[in-house]
């Protein structure tokens, strides 16, 4: 039993740096004692199993939360991609362009036979119309790159839950003999994880070992297989 231990600590150093390792610990049992006429005799302990060191309480509040972080990051790298659009405030932007145009026509109004006054009014109006234009055209595109960003997820979607899925079949078949299969369970709480990254999911996990990971109430694994998820356009949404 000590040997085992010994066994179990080296494992444990020699993954410490593995991604999602969990650290195993050897859970041991007290040996029946020997019954002889003057009393009993202890016979040791035993190994009973290798168990995972590992809170699935912490695990469901990480994946609860990681998928608001990424989010919020995407939300924020597209308000930051909206600002450049309208470049506020600045000289540049549709409050600078709209002054300076103004500005123009006020000069305009006092020097109406100044040819080079008049160009100026022409120039600011260009410039006011370019801005406008290019500032109604710009968040439509954003909007196409967001539709794109959101169609490039789903086949990475996909791809987690059918090897969540698989990862629950061997877990399950695995576990047949009474045992936790610890390095399989490692690789797909790893998995989970990257799923819960880009999509916020609910788990639960069964009494065969089996996990079921449900997006938006939608069951995308069971005992039996897995669902695929692909994206559809939005008919009131076309901006044709």
């Amino acid at each position: 039993a000590a040997q085992v231990q010994l066994d179990v600590a080296d494992h444990n150093i020699a993954n410490v740096n593995k991604e999602a390792f969990s650290r195993q610990r050897a859970e041991l049992l007290t040996n029946r004692p020997m019954e002889k006429s003057f009393g009993k005799i202890g016979r040791g302990a035993r190994v009973a199993t290798i168990t995972r060191i590992r809170d699935t309480f912490l695990d469901a509040l990480y994946r609860e939360q990681v998928s608001g972080l990424t989010f919020t990051e995407i939300r924020v790298e597209f308000f930051a991609q909206i600002e450049d659009v309208f470049l506020e405030p600045g000289l540049n932007g549709i409050s600078g362009r709209t002054n300076n145009f103004f500005d123009s026509l006020n000069e305009f109004s006092n020097n109406v036979e100044e040819l080079p006054v008049r160009q100026s009014v022409i120039n600011s109006a260009e410039a006011l119309v370019a801005l406008l234009r290019e500032t109604s055209y710009r968040p439509t595109s954003l909007r196409t790159n967001a539709n794109e960003e959101a169609l490039n997820f789903v086949p990475e979607i996909n791809s987690l839950v059918e090897c969540i899925a698989n990862l629950n079949d061997l877990v399950s078949k695995s576990e047949l003999s009474g045992q936790p299969a610890n390095g399989l369970r490692d690789n797909r709480d790893l998995v989970i994880d990257q799923l819960a990254e880009i999509v916020n999911i609910f788990t639960s996990e069964r009494s065969d070992g089996r996990i079921e990971v449900l997006v938006f109430g939608a069951e995308l694994t069971n005992v039996v297989t897995f669902r695929q998820l692909e994206v559809v356009r939005v008919p009131t949404l076309d901006p044709e």
